[in-house]
């Protein structure tokens, strides 16, 4: 399959991806295999043709910023993304078999494992509609699969939940992370497990595509600080609040320009483009990244994370990775409260390691001193929670987040 812009194509590539499910009774929106055969008769042939640059599928951006976008995107960046990011999976290897734990709607989903099924002919194992870690690794058991797709996030929840003696996960010897950023933690829990390469990177919804990737034969260690660097068929760079490209090092926004040879159709709400083309197929993605010399990308939250305290801007990031290296922490999370007296006030929610015996008030304390002795601007509110609140795909729900520990204080 040749999806060269430059060269002209009398054929056409008609996909047709059929997801079966095996129940006894109807589910609400769904047709069983039995009703589609019958059918048949009814199916009326489509008289036009698709251009590249047609819509194509709708996709929702994740919800941890507030309500999730729904996303245009054109039959050219599904395919040719699928392409990209299938190639260096190694999906063209007719015996890699895939273990996909993201829901079908959510992109990674869709733009890789749905359509690697019709470019390469790979096989897809989907191992429930909300998998528990038990039916994730029964699938990979039963059907010996080779790779899994997941999230960094998700992966080490499972990873902790489980015991992996129950399983034989001996054929799993590798993984694709298409979302959060790999975490040190995570590094350690691989040790467990038969995966020995991965494959990492960050996942952006309104490009189709991983257009920033760790290949598949990286260095894990590296994957801790950074997501990767840009594809070839993409172009980045890091702005300032008044538009300006950043040096290397320097904190600000990250722009993707769309996949070479396509165009970025926008929102299904009116209105909402304007809010992510500032410039015409550049997609302001509202990440707060860093690029250092050697053009390894580094993400530290969004842009609407930075708080402005009495007219002091605070990044979240420099707080989470300092106090993230105590002992007893397992995760963090720098978020803004609003203030009467100081329009935001700052906020630090960690949760403990499990079994840790550990007095709360001197582990608030010294979170106090270590960032007081590391020049850090002084923290408002220190909450220690049991968990954070999480959207269907595991990540940290920040919108629920912000309720809850507004509610505590």
């Amino acid at each position: 399959l040749s999806l060269d812009r430059g060269r002209s194509t009398s054929s056409w590539l008609f996909v047709c991806l059929f997801v079966c499910l095996f129940y006894s009774s109807a589910l609400r929106g769904a047709y069983s295999l039995s009703e589609v055969w019958n059918s048949v008769n009814e199916v009326v042939e489509v008289q036009c043709k698709p251009g590249a640059d047609d819509l194509a599928a709708i996709l929702l951006t994740s919800k941890v910023h507030g309500k999730p976008k729904a996303v245009q995107l054109t039959h050219y960046q599904l395919l040719k993304s699928c392409l990209i990011v299938g190639s260096e999976l190694g999906l063209t290897d007719p015996t890699e078999i895939v273990c996909c734990v993201f829901p079908i709607f959510r992109g990674p989903a869709m733009c890789i494992a749905l359509l690697s099924n019709a470019l390469f002919g790979s096989k897809v194992v989907y191992p429930a509609e909300q998998p528990l870690p038990a039916d994730v690794w029964r699938a990979i058991e039963s059907e010996g699969c080779t790779c899994i797709l997941t999230s960094p996030t998700a992966l080490s929840l499972m990873l902790r939940l489980s015991d992996l003696n129950k399983y034989n996960l001996t054929t799993l010897i590798s993984a694709c992370f298409a979302s959060d950023q790999f975490s040190q933690e995570l590094l350690s829990l691989l040790k467990r497990t038969n995966i020995k390469t991965v494959m990492s990177g960050m996942f952006l919804t309104e490009a189709g595509c991983m257009p920033i990737f760790f290949p598949k034969m990286a260095p894990c260690q590296k994957m801790t600080i950074s997501v990767g660097k840009v594809h070839g068929n993409f172009e980045i760079k890091i702005v300032d609040q008044q538009g300006n490209r950043c040096r290397p090092g320097e904190t600000g926004e990250l722009c993707v320009h769309t996949l070479a040879g396509s165009k970025f159709l926008g929102y299904v709400v009116v209105g909402e483009e304007k809010n992510c083309l500032k410039e015409e197929n550049w997609i302001h993605t509202e990440d707060l990244a860093t690029v250092d010399k050697d053009g390894y990308v580094s993400l530290w939250g969004k842009t609407s994370d930075v708080i402005n305290r009495k007219g002091t801007l605070l990044y979240p990031h420099m707080y989470e990775r300092h106090i993230g290296t105590l002992q007893w922490i397992q995760s963090v999370q720098a978020i803004e409260l609003p203030d009467a007296k100081n329009g935001e006030n700052f906020c630090i929610c960690i949760l403990l390691k499990p079994k840790v015996e550990v007095n709360k008030d001197m582990v608030i304390n010294k979170i106090r001193s270590d960032c007081s002795e590391a020049k850090l601007p002084p923290i408002d509110h220190i909450l220690i929670m049991d968990e954070f609140p999480r959207t269907i795909a595991k990540r940290i729900d920040k919108t629920e987040l912000k309720k809850i520990a507004k509610s505590m204080i």
